[in-house]
């Protein structure tokens, strides 16, 4: 787990971009829950006992010269809580609460990575997922978080442009 360190990649201009860290994948993870009120939220550094059912996954991927996948999964009963919490004014019409969560946090790692949160040039792919789909090595960076009593696992992994993983 790379909850305290630092790595680095090049971007498209051969400059080192720091890599989120575990508290960056927090932040945004927090930042992203202003559609739901009110929640409570807190990092977890492990789960205390057996890992919990995640079953309820999404994969995000940014598409271009700095591409990334973001992975968030959880139970499929944050979907309902989420429902029963948006605020409806500040929300479109995806399908799912959970996406909308998933696509904001990925808008703000898209910010802190390329300066902005719809690079031109780059595009947003979301989907489901199950491990089976995650690239072949451990995520750069890897967080666990509360959303009261209910899990949320989130890793990101750097991936090369226009690769398909």
């Amino acid at each position: 787990m790379n909850s305290f360190k630092t790595k680095s990649a090049l971007d498209s201009r051969g400059k080192i971009q720091p890599l989120p860290t575990a508290a960056d994948l927090y932040f945004h993870f927090s930042a992203a829950t202003r559609f739901f009120q009110p929640l409570s939220i807190h990092r977890a550094e492990s789960w205390n006992g057996p890992t919990p059912d995640l079953s309820h996954e999404r994969i995000l991927r940014l598409e271009g010269p700095r591409s990334f996948l973001c992975m968030v999964r959880t139970q499929p009963r944050l979907e309902k809580i989420l429902a029963e919490t948006v605020d409806r004014g500040m929300i479109d019409s995806l399908p799912s609460c959970f996406d909308r969560l998933v696509l904001e946090m990925g808008k703000g790692l898209a910010q802190q990575l390329v300066g902005t949160s719809s690079p031109e040039g780059d595009s947003f792919s979301l989907k489901p997922s199950s491990p089976r789909y995650w690239p072949p090595r451990e995520p750069d960076a890897l967080c666990r978080i509360w959303v009261g009593t209910l899990p949320v696992e989130v890793r990101f992994w750097r991936i090369a442009g226009n690769r398909s993983n």
